[in-house]
Protein backbone atom coordinates (compact mmCIF):
# COMPACT_ATOMS: atom_id res chain seq x y z
CA UNK A 1 0.00 0.00 0.00
CA UNK A 2 1.90 2.94 -0.97
CA UNK A 3 -1.18 5.94 -0.92
CA UNK A 4 -0.60 6.57 -4.83
CA UNK A 5 -3.39 5.67 -7.67
CA UNK A 6 -4.62 2.43 -8.18
CA UNK A 7 -2.86 0.33 -11.26
CA UNK A 8 -4.98 1.49 -14.19
CA UNK A 9 -5.29 -2.80 -15.29
CA UNK A 10 -7.14 -2.85 -11.75
CA UNK A 11 -8.92 -0.12 -12.18
CA UNK A 12 -9.79 -1.11 -15.76
CA UNK A 13 -11.31 -4.30 -14.53
CA UNK A 14 -13.55 -2.73 -11.84
CA UNK A 15 -14.98 0.02 -14.43
CA UNK A 16 -15.49 -3.54 -16.64
CA UNK A 17 -17.96 -5.02 -13.81
CA UNK A 18 -19.44 -2.25 -13.14
CA UNK A 19 -20.84 -2.29 -16.34
CA UNK A 20 -22.16 -5.70 -15.76
CA UNK A 21 -25.15 -4.12 -13.18
CA UNK A 22 -28.07 -4.84 -14.19
CA UNK A 23 -30.45 -3.44 -11.19
CA UNK A 24 -29.37 -2.07 -7.68
CA UNK A 25 -31.74 -1.81 -4.90
CA UNK A 26 -31.77 0.80 -2.51
CA UNK A 27 -33.57 1.14 1.31
CA UNK A 28 -34.65 4.59 1.44
CA UNK A 29 -36.16 3.70 4.91
CA UNK A 30 -33.59 1.77 6.77
CA UNK A 31 -32.36 4.12 9.97
CA UNK A 32 -28.72 2.66 10.74
CA UNK A 33 -27.13 4.19 13.39
CA UNK A 34 -23.23 5.27 12.21
CA UNK A 35 -22.28 6.22 15.67
CA UNK A 36 -22.45 2.89 17.42
CA UNK A 37 -19.31 0.75 16.42
CA UNK A 38 -20.56 -2.87 15.50
CA UNK A 39 -22.83 -5.04 13.29
CA UNK A 40 -26.54 -4.41 12.83
CA UNK A 41 -28.98 -5.94 11.22
CA UNK A 42 -31.94 -5.19 9.37
CA UNK A 43 -34.87 -7.25 7.29
CA UNK A 44 -34.92 -5.64 4.09
CA UNK A 45 -38.02 -5.81 1.47
CA UNK A 46 -38.45 -9.06 0.28
CA UNK A 47 -37.20 -10.66 3.60
CA UNK A 48 -33.89 -10.64 2.73
CA UNK A 49 -31.42 -9.94 6.05
CA UNK A 50 -29.05 -6.33 5.44
CA UNK A 51 -26.46 -6.55 7.92
CA UNK A 52 -24.28 -2.94 8.11
CA UNK A 53 -20.58 -3.58 10.26
CA UNK A 54 -19.28 -0.21 12.03
CA UNK A 55 -16.09 -0.08 12.56
CA UNK A 56 -13.60 2.49 13.70
CA UNK A 57 -11.15 2.73 11.02
CA UNK A 58 -8.41 4.89 13.40
CA UNK A 59 -8.44 2.24 16.07
CA UNK A 60 -7.64 -0.56 13.40
CA UNK A 61 -5.23 1.61 11.53
CA UNK A 62 -3.23 2.45 14.95
CA UNK A 63 -3.65 -1.07 15.68
CA UNK A 64 -1.79 -1.71 12.14
CA UNK A 65 0.73 0.15 12.89
CA UNK A 66 1.39 -0.72 16.35
CA UNK A 67 2.87 -4.00 14.94
CA UNK A 68 5.37 -2.15 12.83
CA UNK A 69 6.47 1.18 15.34
CA UNK A 70 7.50 0.85 19.11
CA UNK A 71 5.52 4.10 19.94
CA UNK A 72 7.07 4.04 23.10
CA UNK A 73 10.16 4.60 22.16
CA UNK A 74 9.16 7.13 19.64
CA UNK A 75 7.10 8.95 22.25
CA UNK A 76 10.37 9.14 24.69
CA UNK A 77 12.54 10.46 21.84
CA UNK A 78 9.81 13.29 21.12
CA UNK A 79 9.56 14.00 24.77
CA UNK A 80 12.97 14.00 26.22
CA UNK A 81 12.00 11.21 28.57
CA UNK A 82 14.63 9.01 26.72
CA UNK A 83 17.58 11.47 27.39
CA UNK A 84 17.18 13.25 23.86
CA UNK A 85 14.60 15.39 22.48
CA UNK A 86 13.69 15.50 19.05
CA UNK A 87 11.30 17.96 17.35
CA UNK A 88 8.55 16.26 14.99
CA UNK A 89 6.92 17.75 12.09
CA UNK A 90 4.20 15.53 10.88
CA UNK A 91 2.80 16.64 7.06
CA UNK A 92 -0.43 13.93 6.16
CA UNK A 93 -2.67 14.68 3.44
CA UNK A 94 -4.43 11.79 4.45
CA UNK A 95 -4.85 12.86 7.84
CA UNK A 96 -4.34 9.19 9.19
CA UNK A 97 -0.61 9.89 10.43
CA UNK A 98 -1.63 12.79 11.88
CA UNK A 99 -4.52 10.83 14.08
CA UNK A 100 -1.74 8.14 14.87
CA UNK A 101 0.77 10.71 16.41
CA UNK A 102 -2.38 11.99 17.95
CA UNK A 103 -3.51 8.45 19.47
CA UNK A 104 -0.40 7.07 20.38
CA UNK A 105 2.20 9.92 20.64
CA UNK A 106 0.95 13.29 22.01
CA UNK A 107 -1.79 11.76 24.17
CA UNK A 108 -1.40 9.00 27.58
CA UNK A 109 -2.24 5.49 27.00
Amino acid sequence: MNSGPAPAGQTDKIYELTKQIKEYNTCPDLKCDISKIGTQKYTVEGGSEYVVEVIDSVKDYCQLMKEIFDFNALKAIITGSAGQKINLLVNSLSGGECMLVYYYIATPY
